[in-house]
């Protein structure tokens, strides 16, 4: 968490059990689902893996003000991290 004066913080999940991974596209609709309850502004961090659903999540959401990518994937359209993590071997 990243504690900051007059902000709140929610964190979707806390691995294990996890109820993500179910790709990309199903780990963005349960993050969307968890955005549509939050009342004002977000801002998403994704790491590895998680840098493919925040872009996926917040994509048209006026509510999403920022993405921040920390050590994470952005593959392009039609792409995948896994593809990416073969391509270069040892990214996170």
């Amino acid at each position: 968490m990243l504690p900051v004066p007059g902000a709140r913080t929610a964190i979707p999940w806390s691995p294990p059990p996890t109820p993500l991974r179910g790709g990309p596209a199903g780990d963005a609709t349960t993050l969307r689902g968890l955005i549509g309850r939050v009342d004002g502004p977000v801002v998403l961090i994704g790491h590895s893996y998680g840098g493919s659903v925040i872009s996926a999540a917040g994509a048209g959401n006026d509510q999403v003000k920022a993405l921040v990518f920390v050590a994470a994937f952005l593959p392009a359209p039609g792409r995948t991290a896994l593809e990416l993590t073969n391509r270069y071997p040892g990214s996170p």
